[in-house]
C-alpha cells in the first residue's frame, strides 16, 4: 500500500461516531458504492442537475 492509498479523511455524524473514508479515488468509489448504492436518477437530477445523469457504481 503506498502511501497516497492510506490517506483518508475522518468525518462525524449528528450520533457523535466518527468514520474515516480513504482518499484514494478508487477505494472512495469502491467503499461509497458499497456502503451507499448507485445514485438513482432523481437522486442526480436533484443534486447534480448541470451534469448529465450516469451509473455511479
Amino acid at each position: 500500500m503506498t502511501a497516497a492509498e492510506r490517506m483518508a479523511w475522518v468525518c462525524g455524524a449528528e450520533n457523535g461516531r466518527f468514520f474515516t473514508r480513504p482518499i484514494a479515488a478508487v477505494r472512495l468509489i469502491r467503499d461509497l458504492c458499497a456502503r451507499s448504492g448507485p445514485l438513482t436518477a432523481q437522486e442526480w437530477k436533484a443534486h447534480i442537475p448541470d451534469v448529465p445523469y450516469r451509473n455511479t457504481c
